[in-house]
């Protein structure tokens, strides 16, 4: 064999292998203490897309450098003590954090900072002041970050700072294209604030500002030099006489804030640029407001024909010339389900005066249960219901039941890709089924007709059909709003 044509085999053999490797190369399993001692330690020894799992704890403040996942396993907790002005330090891309307690950050520190971009941190229980020491300044700062997640996290009591630079929950400064998603933040200055930053989702969470004093500007979420960003499906509640539910300011322009709940809040809003817009158009609806006195005698996009919407008659007033023009007139609540036969994530809200409870779908029965509970009065309910649903669980027709009775006063009506179910009840507690309209009406007969037909098949030797597709459906609710 001529040595050329030996050469350009063994290259090839050598590249094959090396391709080989690397396409049967696998994220590795870490375990801390005991693949290595310390999570830091893990991280160092990790590469690329690593899962690092840790159990136990306390271990001392890391700094994730490499596109790794942390996942925390038990009651993993990542401590500070009081001494390190970070807790947790993300610089790399990629990294996900889930499953941390996380806490004793120095005085005016942070428990996570990320300087990066595509970061997932979640299910994390993050406590500022505790009984050993001061609170961070920040609970989650996002500087210079796009495209993170950060969700389902609990963070409280992060009460450091001054008026002109209070501690807050979850902070974004220069950031874009973030989710900040179903967290619950607590007892906070500011529970979250976008500075700087635009094109953002602040959606499903949960806020109350601090409690401590009754002195300085607290504020549930706070946008400042900050625009297109959406604020949606959050509960802001019991804000004090020193505090804004909402602070839309400092030429922070054409945000959308729709379908967020204010509730029991001494001062709700406070807004300086008119270009910010407070509704989403008709018969999506605003924003419920606890404050605003309204009725429901009307609907549609002028609100002058008669019949009710769960949309108030007449616009909240914000401040000058910002208004929301479709106040609800019940909280917003929303439930995410998977439906579809290849599932994709879908979401109902149920707009209601009374408290919601209990939603369930349940696929193979083609129905969608919660229950309702209210002290006196009518209640009622908006049940927004994305046609898909109606289609795949009805084929359009359904009937509503409160305790096994229809409603005695009901109307709907389908808005681009929505079906509006609009009813109203005497309060109580009572349970809501949604079922198709032939439900009750045709059971015996299609029980004669199968029977006749199963018995037909029988005598016939034909084969059986295959069962019908069930759609899988996975219901979580957020706690939060629609």
């Amino acid at each position: 064999m001529k040595k050329p044509v030996l050469i350009g085999l063994l290259l090839f053999a050598l590249v094959f292998t090396f391709k080989a490797e690397t396409a049967s190369a696998s994220p590795k399993d870490i375990w801390v203490p005991y693949t290595y001692p310390t999570i830091q330690a893990a991280i160092n020894a990790a590469n690329s897309g690593d899962i690092i799992h840790v159990v136990g704890g306390p271990y001392a403040p890391i700094m994730v450098n490499k596109s790794v996942s942390l996942i925390g396993e038990g009651e993993a907790i990542i401590d500070g003590k009081h001494t390190y002005d970070t807790v947790v330090d993300i610089i790399a891309n990629n990294v996900v954090l889930k499953n941390f307690k996380i806490q004793g950050a120095m005085g005016l520190g942070y428990l996570i900072l990320i300087n990066a971009s595509s970061c997932i941190v979640e299910n994390n229980y993050l406590i500022g002041e505790d009984a050993f020491g001061g609170s961070p300044l920040m609970g989650v700062f996002l500087f210079q970050a796009s495209s993170c997640r950060i969700t389902h996290n609990t963070i409280i009591n992060v009460t450091a700072g001054t008026d002109w630079m209070p501690g807050r929950g979850i902070l974004l400064s220069l950031s874009s294209n973030n989710y900040i998603i179903a967290n619950n933040i607590y007892n906070s200055y500011i529970c979250i604030s976008l500075e700087h930053s635009n094109l953002n989702l602040v959606s499903y969470n949960n806020v109350t500002p601090s409690q401590y004093s009754s002195s300085g500007t607290f504020q549930g979420i706070s946008i400042y030099e900050s625009s297109n960003n959406t604020v949606t499906n959050n509960w802001i509640t019991n804000g004090t006489s020193s505090s804004w539910a909402i602070d839309v300011t400092s030429g922070s322009s054409y945000n959308l804030i729709y379908h967020n709940n204010f509730i029991n809040n001494v001062r709700q809003a406070r807004v300086e640029n008119i270009t910010n817009r407070w509704y989403a158009d008709w018969p999506a609806g605003g924003n419920f407001w606890s404050d605003h006195v309204a009725v429901d005698k009307f609907y549609g996009q002028y609100q002058n024909q008669p019949g009710s919407d769960g949309i108030g008659d007449t616009p909240y007033i914000i401040s000058g010339s910002n208004i929301d023009a479709y106040p609800l007139m019940g909280p917003c609540n929303s439930f995410e389900v998977q439906f579809g036969p290849i599932p994709s994530t879908q979401e109902i809200s149920v707009i209601s005066n009374s408290s919601v409870s209990d939603f369930q779908m349940d696929t193979a029965q083609k129905t969608i249960s919660f229950n309702v509970t209210g002290d006196s009065g009518i209640g009622f309910c908006r049940v927004d219901v994305p046609n898909v649903i109606v289609s795949g669980l009805w084929q359009n027709n359904y009937k509503v039941l409160v305790n096994d009775q229809e409603p005695f006063y009901i109307r709907n009506w389908t808005s681009g890709a929505t079906t509006y179910i609009y009813f109203q009840y005497q309060h109580s507690t009572k349970e809501v089924v949604i079922v198709p309209e032939f439900q009750s009406a045709l059971i015996p007969t299609l029980l004669i007709l199968s029977t006749i037909i199963i018995s037909t098949k029988k005598l016939s030797h034909r084969k059986q059909q295959t069962n019908p597709f069930i759609f899988p459906f996975n219901p979580h609710k957020h706690q939060s709003s629609c």
